[in-house]
């Protein structure tokens, strides 16, 4: 059950930048990182949504990572 919950997070994310809607997949993805380490794509997903955001800051701290 607590994969199950992390993979419709997961894919919510997908969805969310599908639509562009990175506001929202950054929220989903600091839920998820901030339960598991069993997404290591979570972190690079965050690096791409500040960095469409044009907090490149962030996105840079997150690319490193």
């Amino acid at each position: 059950m607590y994969r199950e919950k992390f993979d419709q997070l997961f894919n919510a994310v997908l969805e969310a930048g599908r639509k562009r809607d990175y506001v929202r997949a950054i929220g989903l993805l600091e839920e998820i990182l901030c339960n598991t380490d069993e997404y290591p794509l979570a972190i690079l997903y965050l690096a791409r949504s500040y960095h469409s955001l044009k907090e490149y800051g962030r996105a840079i701290q997150y690319f490193r990572y």
